[in-house]
């Protein structure tokens, strides 16, 4: 893929549920919003560090068990709300799965949140361990969690067929619930609710490459919510102009100045990729109340939120009259003119990667120019700067890997396979990247962009290359091969880095989980969207009731905003969509083990 560190940077974002949301419903019986404390109990499950291939390692597995909202009329059959947790710490998730606490004290269900292998603080040994990475897999996690769903109805006096149990997850962790519905239907024998997973994200399924930018684009809108297309212009604009400044020193030293930039500017590529991978992050976050979901997760800090709808502000940055700044021309081809509307007019002719003016005037100088730079600046500080005290931004290599770096650098890797690092050492990027490497996780549907459907430029491949490479062509030239060799280099072992068992086209996870065919073939599975997430592009957004595979996407929703806890600023759209949920998790309690009730006749 783009560099292994680039995507798992973007992975990251998944870390779906990773901020502390403070917009958070209340219920009496929890006395305040769901943390950690509200676990009635929490164990730790001991479970094999490898299931398929014997072994005598162990690791112990953290769960969250609360067991508070159990109808005493139900009994041994009361249902089961298991979370498949994701690349983070189990609390993470037990804070802000609202849709497991509201659903669960409504139907009386057991809330069950477990930790997945090697994040938070279910980790095995590794110093000294063979190929310690090697374990790090969804397919082992889903064994995991098929462990834990007998082992709490033990302990909790539940009857095993007749409870059911609902896999509820977000991000990946939503692919897991959706794969452990498919793998284990004999556990999860209630349904799943996978939100925003990307599970038609593997180039096996043949996402668009350009998807995830077509949604991001598209949830431009002004303050009403309308779409806004000259924002999108705007930025076509914007990115055009930075690209031209960056050939002057002139140009330089305006860019330094409006977008707030340390001194030196970095490579025009580079500038324009990081200031554009941030309307990534936003997107995910356009949440109808302030949020800090984002905040937390990408910069750590504690007590900053994003505004309400943050894409709405964004456009309202960058957005320029047309009396200043507009364009003409074909924009899906990309050949179009960006016109500045100064005195003369000034015209930048833009035919795919190239853009060039005749006029001799420094642009500088102009003052569309300069405002329209400065409203990037403040796009990118919405998230950045949302303290307040950033001096000036930099930009952070593709090729960084932060908590990789924090390794042994310095070790002689082959011939080797004993891990000699300790667990406490690994981070969460760590092991979700030798889980990609390892399973073939490479998802794709945000590999290209610029290619005349988004508000992107310049385009990321050469219009011969777009025009004359297949499918897999394209995603193969867009993969990088060094990455998942780190992992040796520093100490750790058993992660796939041999090139030719990489899996960048993902027929692994086909082979074991299926692509588009999981809506003919699985059951009782609800997949859940919101038009602005970028995850969206890789989901599933087609319904199969006779199947019970129920598509349910928020026109206003943004990454598993459903999840969320509920709020007074919920658009209709998104209450509507939750009570669909809801009718349809009913129907699976009521119904045998075969497929759902559609939920029309609920």
């Amino acid at each position: 893929m783009a560099s292994l560190a680039r995507s798992l940077r973007l992975a990251a974002l998944w870390v779906a549920l990773a901020a502390p949301l403070t917009a958070t419903a209340r219920t009496d019986r929890l006395g305040g919003s769901a943390s950690l404390a509200n676990c009635t109990e929490i164990v730790f499950v001991e479970q094999p560090v490898d299931h398929f291939n014997g072994g005598s390692a162990t690791f112990s597995q953290r769960v969250c068990i609360h067991d508070g909202f159990r109808r005493p009329g139900d009994g041994e059959h009361s249902p089961v709300f298991f979370y498949t947790g994701n690349e983070g710490p189990v609390d993470l998730y037990v804070n802000n799965t609202g849709i497991m606490w509201t659903l669960g004290e409504t139907l009386g269900a057991v809330l069950v949140f477990a930790e997945h292998r090697y994040f938070g603080e279910s980790y095995p040994k590794l110093d000294g361990m063979e190929n310690c990475m090697a374990y790090v897999s969804s397919a082992q996690a889903l064994a995991d969690y098929a462990a834990v769903v007998p082992f709490v109805k033990n302990r909790l006096g539940l009857d095993h067929f007749h409870s059911k149990v609902i896999a509820f997850g977000g991000s990946y962790g939503g692919m897991l619930a959706a794969y452990f519905r498919l793998r284990y239907p004999h556990v999860c024998n209630g349904g799943a609710v996978a939100g925003s997973a990307p599970v038609l994200g593997f180039a096996s399924s043949r996402p668009d490459l350009d998807g995830a930018y077509l949604a991001i684009s598209q949830g431009l809108e002004d303050a009403s919510g309308q779409a806004d297309p000259q924002c999108w212009d705007s930025f076509l604009a914007a990115w055009t102009l930075i690209s031209l400044l960056a050939e002057s020193s002139g140009g330089r030293a305006l860019l330094e100045t409006e977008l707030g930039w340390c001194s030196p500017l970095p490579p025009v590529s580079e500038l324009l990729s990081t200031l554009q991978d941030v309307l990534f992050l936003l997107a995910e976050s356009n949440f109808p109340y302030p949020s800090d979901y984002i905040v937390f997760a990408t910069i750590n800090k504690r007590g900053y939120k994003l505004p309400a709808w943050p894409m709405r502000e964004v456009c309202a940055h960058v957005r320029q009259p047309q009396t200043r700044v507009s364009l003409s021309g074909n924009r899906s081809d990309v050949r179009f003119t960006v016109d500045l509307h100064e005195d003369p007019k000034v015209q930048i002719e833009v035919d795919w990667d190239a853009a060039r003016t005749t006029d001799a005037r420094e642009l500088s100088s102009l003052s569309s120019v300069r405002d329209l730079v400065r409203g990037v600046g403040k796009m990118y500080g919405m998230l950045y700067n949302i303290t307040g005290d950033v001096e000036c931004f930099s930009a952070t290599s593709d090729e960084e890997v932060p908590s990789l770096a924090k390794l042994k650098k310095e070790e002689e890797a082959h011939g080797k396979s004993t891990c000699s690092v300790d667990a406490k050492s690994v981070g969460m990027l760590d092991a979700w990247g030798a889980l990609v490497c390892n399973e073939g996780f490479f998802l794709v549907q945000y590999l290209l962009r610029g290619l005349g459907r988004d508000m992107y430029w310049p385009p990321s491949v050469s219009r011969s290359s777009l025009a004359n490479s297949s499918y897999e062509e394209l995603v193969l030239a867009a993969r990088a091969e060094a990455s998942c060799s780190s992992y040796r280099e520093r100490g750790l072992y058993g992660v796939t880095d041999d090139p030719a068992t990489l899996d960048p086209l993902g027929r692994w996870p086909f082979a074991q989980y299926m692509g588009r065919e999981i809506s003919q073939y699985g059951s009782k599975i609800i997949f859940s969207n919101g038009r602005y997430d970028p995850w969206s592009a890789a989901g599933v957004l087609e319904s199969q009731s006779d199947r019970g595979i129920e598509a349910v996407e928020f026109a206003h929703g943004a990454h598993h905003t459903d999840f969320m806890f509920p709020t007074a600023q919920d658009p209709p759209s998104l209450r509507e969509g939750r009570a669909r949920e809801e009718r349809i998790i009913r129907s699976w309690l009521v119904s045998g083990q075969g497929n759902a009730i559609p939920a029309s006749q609920v």
